[in-house]
């Protein structure tokens, strides 16, 4: 895989350059016409920002994420002023329409959303229908049900530490906000974490008001009693196109809280159901071969091409831990590289998987 960017934001950032570079330099390209890029589930706006900036007037970038907050943050972080072809868009992709209704994308960005939208054919169907015949789809994921005891310990311990440094947004027993599932309801990328967990990251910190993190959301396991849940219900939104809801609160329906050490306040039971725990959703997150089987059934399996081994679990153990951007990118890096020397020598599987669609 390549090398990507060890801020959180902006792992798809490599993959994306590369293939706006060579629709660029394509024969079919026109000087006059910008490639339409959309980034779905773009949390803080970085990634598509960074897109906006490098490329110019050769790009125009639409960037959409369900949450009111993170689409609020990103346009106040990146105004028109200063990027007139970047726009955000609030809107849950199997809601969303272009406009005029026929434009359709050169690229679409997926940076580890993929698998929170639900179902998961009607999202590649989805996505499939706004991509531009020629045009790609790229999609950063990670492998769900391929971590082993070994990989779960590499994450666990390192959030442990985290932890006890008092280095995590969010302890034990407490939550961050998010919105749940229904079993139906979509949403574009997460993290998952219960109460002992800090959970998948989709992306990086400077969370807003719903926990949504850089280029992810936070989302909270419903793992204990009621009285850890002292939320206000929020409000229910209805898509009558797709009888899909989006309901905002807690999102995940696990079991009890693990077991802790009374001297450490740190959870004893085994790492794989730890992250077991941690990745408990209703409906079942998909794996990494649904995915492929979801996009090659819509994009031909000729036209999807597979990267996977890459390492996943460092965006995992970092993304919630309390940094500025220099430091954060620094403890990243850290951790991606302890992972790569595991990976390297057979003692963690690599969950990475970085998949390209082309439209023919």
């Amino acid at each position: 895989m390549s090398t990507p960017s060890l801020h959180p934001s902006l792992t798809l950032l490599p993959h994306a350059q590369t293939a706006i570079a060579s629709l660029l330099s394509s024969p079919s390209a026109s000087p006059s016409t910008p490639l339409a890029v959309l980034e779905v589930g773009c949390g803080d706006g970085k990634l598509a920002h960074a897109i906006a900036t490098e490329f110019g007037a050769r790009v125009a970038v639409t960037a959409i994420d369900p949450f009111p907050a993170a689409i609020t943050a990103a346009q106040s972080a990146f105004p028109p002023t200063t990027t007139p072809n970047l726009s955000f868009i609030q809107s849950d992709l199997l809601s969303f329409y272009p406009s005029p209704p026929t434009r359709l994308f050169d690229i679409i960005l997926c940076q580890r959303s993929l698998h929170h939208v639900f179902p998961l054919a009607d999202a590649t169907s989805k996505l499939h229908s706004l991509v531009r015949t020629s045009g790609v789809l790229i999609a950063d994921e990670f492998a769900r049900d391929e971590v082993t005891e070994a990989g779960a310990r590499f994450l666990v311990d390192r959030i442990d530490v985290f932890r006890a440094l008092g280095l995590l947004e969010d302890g034990p027993g407490s939550h961050a906000h998010g919105h749940t599932h229904d079993g139906r309801g979509q949403s574009d990328g997460h993290s998952h974490g219960g109460h002992d967990e800090a959970g998948h990251g989709h992306g990086g910190h400077e969370s807003a008001e719903h926990g949504h993190g850089a280029g992810g959301h936070d989302h909270a396991h419903n793992a204990a009693s009621a009285s850890d849940h002292a939320h206000t219900p929020p409000p229910q939104h209805q898509d009558s196109r797709s009888n899909l809801s989006y309901v905002h609160g807690h999102a995940h329906v696990g079991p009890a809280p693990s077991s802790s050490s009374p001297r450490e306040g740190l959870p004893t039971d085994p790492p794989l159901s730890r992250w077991t725990r941690m990745t408990t959703h209703d409906p079942p997150l998909p794996g990494g071969s649904a995915m492929r089987s979801a996009l090659s059934a819509v994009f031909g399996e000729r036209n999807v091409k597979v990267e996977r081994g890459g390492p996943a679990l460092y965006l995992m153990a970092t993304h919630k831990v309390k940094a500025g951007d220099e430091a954060l990118q620094k403890v990243t890096r850290v951790v991606r590289e302890q992972e790569e020397r595991e990976i390297a020598g057979g003692r963690v599987e690599g969950i990475g998987l970085l998949f390209v669609c082309r439209k023919v």
